[in-house]
């Protein structure tokens, strides 16, 4: 008995639909809401309603229903129209709304690097990276569908509907196309929309409609959009069959997919078709220059095709993006390769480069040859196996001198000829360094009795000797400078620097200096020297030995007797 129940229910309950469609006829009570009897409620169905109190409402059948009505369909009972869910949906923009949450899946394991790129290291000592290929490593993505669905976009098999009729007819539901292309509205039958462009499909939605329904408004949105399945080939991160959302173009499905591999060229990537190249994409104008211009929408069963890689180059030293590089089919030259990066940076010195060479002719087969980046130089044909290196413009300043240490400005100054000491420090204002005025404008005691704040006894030159290559510090006593003593105002050079010490330090030691070691002077102090100096110019008088010992006994609090 439980199996004849099983055998049986399908073909009841398929009947028993089947007569609910018939009351639901023209003159029947149904799908309107009103009876036969009603005053108005049997309007011709062409009439949308004409005369009656309330729009008609279309209702859909419940998932109960539907169950039954493929059973019907399996048990060979013809089953009827399948009916649509009541009640309003607001009309969405023309967007695909997601099928999944969008955002970044797992990143792809790391790749090796290439057999070039191992070259490169040993000539450079760097580990250069494949330019463009940073961008597919960052992780891979999933198809965004909450995008603006274009009016081109053609429909098909998968695709939803959102379509609302409102006026004289009150209705709203999704509606997917079957495999057959067509999608099921109440009352009106199938409708076939597969292949038609999405600004088509609101024009025949109404017109089918039209022939059972006056006096209605129509709108039509995309809802869930069908995923199509693409294959991916050749030296491609992650080759094989993958699915992909039905606006995808070759430039999203390669993100999606990973991109090419370390081997794989991104010069030449192709799409194609039933057995022909639709197009064939340089990635390096979308990744440099934003030129999508060769992209194209994907289509079910397209191929991507990821040729090995061409010939490639390194580029190292001073430039933007420091990276292996693939030059295009018809070659390249120093310049374009630079031009994809935005040329020669600002710190790369002009005058010289280096090309290392592969010639297989050869014996040995690698060379190298310097060569200027003028416009000859920019203009040198590149091969694969090319390693260029760009190098960096000297630091050194042509013309000033460095004023650094105790002093309100340390920074450097103008060189001109003839300049000296007394030039650079042109009065004693520039020896006032900004902490003391810092500290006097808080409000902070300075202490100590009559403190200096400057070394004026002892500074330095700083100068590098282009001969021994050697830095050179130059004492100089600082005040006899300043009052313009032509043995201690010592002319300056370009390069120079020269350093002001504070009170309290003793400054470095150099070959012409001599150091005074005493409790008084706090341990230490250095002056500098000349050929014939005496004591006396050390030590310039009694007053200014008196002066040293009074402030060193004061500030130790110590009482002479």
């Amino acid at each position: 008995m439980p199996r004849l129940r099983r055998l049986l229910l399908p073909s009841v309950v398929a009947l028993l639909l089947s007569s609910v469609v018939q009351a639901q006829a023209p003159g029947g009570a149904g799908m309107f809401g009103g009876s036969a009897g009603s005053a108005g409620a049997a309007a011709s169905p062409f009439s949308g309603g004409q005369g009656a109190s309330a729009p008609v409402r279309l209702q859909s059948a419940t998932p109960a229903q539907q169950g039954a009505q493929a059973g019907a369909a399996q048990g060979g009972v013809p089953t009827a129209a399948p009916e649509f869910m009541g009640g309003m949906l607001p009309a969405g923009p023309r967007a695909a709304e997601p099928a999944a949450a969008a955002g970044a899946r797992p990143s792809l394991p790391p790749e090796p690097p290439s057999d070039f790129q191992r070259f490169v290291e040993q000539a450079t000592g760097q580990m250069l990276p494949i330019y463009g290929i940073s961008l597919f490593s960052a992780g891979r993505f999933e198809p965004v569908q909450a995008a603006q669905v274009p009016d081109g976009y053609v429909v098909g098999p998968g695709d939803e509907l959102i379509v609302q009729l409102y006026g004289a007819v009150d209705f709203a539901d999704r509606l997917v196309v079957d495999r057959d292309g067509r999608v099921l509205i109440p009352r009106v039958g199938p409708v076939k929309v597969a292949g038609l462009r999405f600004r088509e499909v609101e024009g025949q939605l109404t017109r089918s409609i039209g022939e059972v329904y006056r006096n209605f408004r129509l709108s039509v949105s995309m809802g869930r959009l069908r995923s199509i399945e693409i294959y991916v080939l050749g030296q491609a991160r992650s080759p094989g069959r993958k699915v992909v959302g039905s606006l995808s173009t070759l430039i999203n499905a390669l993100f999606e997919t990973g991109g090419p591999s370390a081997r794989g060229s991104m010069r030449a990537i192709e799409l194609r078709r039933a057995g022909r190249v639709v197009t064939r994409i340089d990635l390096y104008d979308f990744i440099a220059r934003g030129d999508s211009s060769a992209d194209r929408p994907l289509e079910q069963g397209d191929i991507i095709y990821v040729p090995p890689v061409g010939p490639q180059v390194g580029l190292a030293g001073s430039v933007n993006e420091p990276a292996v590089y693939e030059l295009p089919r018809a070659g390249g030259n120093i310049e374009s390769v630079l031009a994809l990066t935005g040329g020669l940076p600002t710190l790369a010195a002009p005058q010289k480069a280096q090309l290392e060479r592969v010639d297989a002719s050869r014996q040995p087969a690698r060379y190298v040859q310097d060569i200027a980046l003028d416009a000859a130089g920019l203009g040198t044909a590149l091969r694969g196996g090319d390693i260029v290196t760009v190098f960096q413009i000297s630091p050194q300043f042509a013309n000033a001198v460095t004023l650094q240490g105790s002093v309100a400005a340390p920074m450097r100054y103008a060189y001109r000829e003839g300049m000296r000491i007394s030039d650079l420090v042109a009065n004693n204002n520039f020896l006032v360094p900004i902490s003391y005025w810092l500290r006097l404008n808080s409000g902070a005691a300075i202490p100590g009795l009559d403190r200096p704040e400057v070394n004026l006894d002892y500074a330095t030159i700083q100068r590098l000797d282009p001969v021994r290559l050697r830095t050179e510090t130059i004492p100089f006593n600082l005040a006899k400078a300043l009052l313009g003593q032509p043995q201690e105002n010592l002319a300056l050079k370009a390069g120079d620097i020269v350093r002001v010490y504070s009170a309290a330090e003793p400054g470095a030691d150099a070959f012409d200096s001599i150091a005074l070691q005493a409790s008084f002077v706090d341990g230490l102090r250095r002056f500098s020297w000349r050929e014939g100096h005496r004591v006396t110019d050390v030590i310039p008088d009694l007053a200014w030995l008196r002066e040293q010992v009074t402030r060193w006994v004061r500030t130790n609090g110590l009482v002479v007797t």
